[in-house]
């Protein structure tokens, strides 16, 4: 079990790491815009990344391994999930621009 957790949660990271290269441009650019909806929801998904690393390191810890297994299984699922329709949305709106 510590194997697949420690697999498991190397594949998560690498999601969390890309996100948050998307999360610091969106942050900076509605710091700059004055966007609040936007600072708040990149506020947010950093703070939720934060509190993610310090579970890991508390449940790594505690040798609770099934625990960790689990909850960045069930992350790594919402994160493929989220980015699925991003990238239909964006080809549909590629469609369009063309007619």
């Amino acid at each position: 079990m510590l194997t697949c957790s420690i697999l498991l949660t190397i594949v998560f990271y690498t999601f969390v790491c890309y996100l948050s290269c998307i999360t610091m441009v969106v942050l900076y650019d509605a710091i700059r815009h004055k966007l609040p909806l936007s600072i708040l929801r990149s506020s947010l998904f950093i703070g939720l990344v934060y509190i993610s690393i310090i579970s890991d390191c508390i449940l790594f810890g505690s040798s609770l391994y099934s625990s960790v297994f689990l909850k960045n299984g069930l992350l790594v699922v919402l994160v493929i999930i989220s980015l699925i329709p991003v990238n239909n949305r964006k080809e549909l709106g590629d469609d369009y621009k063309g007619e």
